[in-house]
């Protein structure tokens, strides 16, 4: 049976704002400027980024609450003057579900292309609460803010969403994160991150794993493990 694009859309609208008001992460808006300036990526030095999160990392998990798994594979850089280089070409779907006045909707998300931008770390303060894997034996946790250090550039970056049940249908079909932002952001509530891993947040990393969690749970937390 044909869905109409309207009714798809009608239906990724109700089930995703609902989502987010039963329990999901608000959404993260990025900055509207895509195109990071050299002076604003000057200003994180090396000092201002944790050693231990200098690296190539690969995403395993993209995690909203208990409504949003998946989202392993995207590769990730961070150099030690606080550049970070996103690419989603190898991501895994993430996965949404929700139930909504008695009605359970299920679908998927990806990104596609790239997004630079710069970081600003700092140690935590003994008040401070970020999420940090499980501990282990002979392991030391650091953790601390993780924030941008001028625009990002999402230029390139695309967000893919499909719908599974109880409709199926494409709402977003590698749409522009710049066009996601204002009605279509507010649509699709805190399900789909519109700042990933590159938002004002906290950062936790202990041996060959870095968790990367939004500030306020406004977006997606990102487990990163070294490659």
């Amino acid at each position: 049976m044909h869905t109409p694009v309207r009714a798809i859309i009608a239906a990724a609208s109700f089930v995703l704002v609902g989502a987010a008001c039963s329990g999901g992460p608000p959404l993260a808006q990025p900055s509207p400027t895509s195109t990071p300036s050299p002076t604003a990526t000057a200003t994180a030095t090396a000092g201002q980024v944790a050693a231990c999160a200098v690296g190539k990392w690969t995403s395993t998990e993209a995690k909203g609450g208990s409504m949003v798994t998946g989202g392993g594979g995207v590769a990730v850089d961070i150099a030690a003057n606080g550049t970070v280089t996103m690419d989603f070409a190898s991501m895994q779907p993430a996965t949404f579900s929700a139930r909504v006045a008695n009605t359970d909707f299920k679908g998927k998300f990806t990104y596609g292309g790239k997004a630079t931008g710069t970081v600003r770390m700092t140690a935590a303060s003994p008040s401070m609460t970020v999420a940090s894997p499980s501990p282990s034996p002979g392991l030391t946790t650091q953790q601390g803010t993780w924030e941008p250090a001028g625009p990002v550039d999402w230029s390139t970056l695309t967000v893919t969403l499909d719908l599974t049940s109880p409709v199926q249908g494409r709402p977003l079909d590698r749409l522009p994160l710049k066009d996601y932002l204002g009605d279509k952001a507010t649509s699709t509530g805190g399900v789909v991150d519109a700042a990933p891993i590159l938002g004002k947040g906290t950062y936790s990393c202990e041996g060959t794993t870095l968790v990367i969690t939004p500030e306020g749970n406004r977006g997606l937390v990102w487990t990163l493990r070294k490659a």
